[in-house]
């Protein structure tokens, strides 16, 4: 499990290394309640990014951007994209920039936990790191590890809908 915060870029370096479920936590508006939980489980062609679209934004990675940047990043530099991929989304009551959270959003924080340890023990287990590297082209995984040290970050908010 990894806290990427608003590090999206950083996000898809690591999944790069191998990982055969990624679960994404993260605000996702769809036009319910403030505070509504929701399980997204994004298929293989809603990865890419949209026509026109930048993939990486120093201001806001959504799920789907780092998704299509991962996309982008195994084409180049080796790798692997996961498997499945959800999105535990809840619905906020405001997308601005701001610290903390809303009354009704902290109030579903416990129904998003409980739904993430479900996928958890559902999930296989991934490989670590060096047995990612293993299992990769020749030269991929040391590209991957200078690539992602090279200090890439972004800064974002909650994500506009996937």
């Amino acid at each position: 499990a990894l806290d990427i915060g608003v590090r999206g870029v950083h996000l898809a370096y690591q999944v790069l290394d191998g990982c055969e479920t990624l679960i994404m936590v993260d605000a996702v508006q769809r036009g319910g309640a403030p505070g509504t939980v929701r399980l997204i489980e994004v298929s293989e062609q809603d990865r890419a990014a949209p026509e026109g679209v930048p993939v990486v934004d120093g201001h806001h990675m959504s799920p789907q951007a780092v998704l299509a940047l991962l996309e982008t990043l195994r084409e180049g530099m080796g790798g692997s994209t996961p498997g499945r991929v959800f999105v535990v989304g809840c619905e906020p009551a405001e997308l601005a920039e701001g610290i903390g959270l809303s009354p009704p959003v902290a109030a579903a924080v416990d129904e998003a936990v409980e739904l993430v340890l479900r996928l958890l023990a559902d999930a296989p287990a991934h490989p670590s790191p060096d047995e990612a590297a293993d299992a990769a082209p020749d030269g991929a995984a040391e590209r991957r590890t200078a690539a992602r040290d090279s200090g890439v970050a972004a800064k974002g908010r909650p994500s506009a809908p996937l």
